[in-house]
């Protein structure tokens, strides 16, 4: 094993600070570990800064307990992890341990607190296990990461099959930095999930929140399309699904990408099927709503703008997902274009109430002629949009 040093100012929130000062005064060491110092190679806003020590949980909370404006959360201290809530933000801070056993493919089954260099080998990838000596201002790589980084090369830290193994959603992990920062996956890597694609014990909604980091993060759309299909892991991610590709040119819109991939889907059937990999309800109802939007004419114009409504989808959203079918070419999917702006700007503005004061009696009637009336508003406006 290596240990790398390389001089670099990493700025850090003024608590960090404090936490490594009180630490440092009972004789304990700090670091920064993780996606904030691969963040700080890649120039990347740095979002959470993670922080790892040789002191143990008790020893963390009694330093920091002296501390009036720290609130201190022990939801992970039978993992060795202690969460700190701060006027600056909210710090995980993490006991130098080894891990033993995964039997729910997620969690070790035994946790041991040990040193710095025994820590990193239950780390993930590479590029994921550098850490930041926050009193010398120094990133220490005990594996290689760095070089990996400057390479674009995704590895793990020792042996793939033996990562993987323990936490299987780390073969999405993998991918999801790949396509992040258009690199190449280690041969080791390769070949593991080329062997064993399994996203066996791995839950619905970790297997969900990692697609979608991988749909958010990726800057090579394509790239992500390849690996999916490279390694057969659609069928995994959406179960008894129609999936498309996802679409290249668009923005990082989940609502959007789905809706343009799940296309093909009945509405009925995608919103159980998404509700049961735990997409949330509000999303599932843009999508279902985008992908009934093609089916628009002037018949369904007055119940498709209630449901748009309903369903809270944005003129952004809209218009992106058509331009989408166009631009990409779904001929069987493409909207008039007169029709699409007409419906945009056309507001339902037949009520009840003014049939009533017409002489129209209470009862079916009036709702029949609501629809025919606005469904001659919309033919007209229709027209005008053709002869603009």
């Amino acid at each position: 094993m290596t240990d790398k040093r390389i001089k670099k100012e990493i700025e850090v929130p003024v608590s960090v600070t404090i936490i490594k000062d009180m630490l440092k005064e009972e004789g304990f060491k700090t670091f920064l570990v993780g996606g904030a110092v691969r963040d700080s190679l890649t120039g990347d806003k740095i979002k959470d800064f993670d922080l790892a020590t040789d002191a143990t949980p008790d020893r963390i909370k009694e330093c920091l307990s002296k501390y009036k404006h720290f609130n201190i959360l022990e939801i992970g201290e039978q993992f060795g992890i202690i969460n700190v809530v701060s006027f600056d933000g909210e710090f995980e801070i993490a006991t130098f341990r080894e891990e033993e056993g995964y039997s729910d493919g997620r969690r070790p089954d035994e946790v041991k607190f040990s040193t710095i260099d025994k820590d990193v080998l239950r780390r993930d990838l590479t590029m994921n296990a550098l850490f930041y000596d926050l009193e010398t201002r120094e990133i220490v790589d005990l594996v290689g990461g760095v070089q990996d980084l400057e390479d674009k090369i995704v590895a793990t830290v020792g042996n793939a099959e033996d990562r993987f193994e323990e936490d299987r959603l780390r073969v999405l992990r993998a991918i999801r930095f790949a396509c992040r920062f258009d690199a190449e996956l280690d041969i080791d890597v390769d070949e593991s999930i080329s062997k064993n694609n399994s996203l066996y014990l791995v839950s619905k909604e970790r297997i969900k929140d990692e697609f979608i980091k991988c749909l958010k993060t990726t800057k090579f759309v394509s790239k992500l399309n390849d690996l999916l299909e490279e390694f057969d892991l659609v069928d995994q991610i959406f179960p008894s699904l129609y999936f498309e590709e996802l679409p290249v040119t668009a923005s990082r819109d989940l609502v959007v990408s789905l809706a343009f991939s799940l296309l093909d889907n009945d509405v009925k059937k995608l919103a159980k099927s998404l509700n049961k990999l735990t997409y949330k309800t509000k999303d599932i109802n843009k999508i279902c709503f985008l992908i009934k939007s093609v089916t628009l004419d002037e018949r369904n114009s007055l119940s498709l703008k209630k449901e748009m409504a309903k369903s809270k989808v944005s003129l952004f959203e809209f218009c992106e997902f058509h331009t989408l079918l166009k631009s990409n070419n779904h001929v069987e999917h493409i909207v008039d274009i007169d029709l699409l702006n007409a419906f945009l700007k056309f507001e339902p503005s037949v009520t009840g109430e003014s049939l009533l004061s017409e002489g129209f009696r209470p009862g079916p009637e009036v709702g029949k002629e609501i629809v025919r009336r606005e469904f001659d508003i919309f033919c007209e406006m229709v027209e005008k949009e053709k002869g603009a």
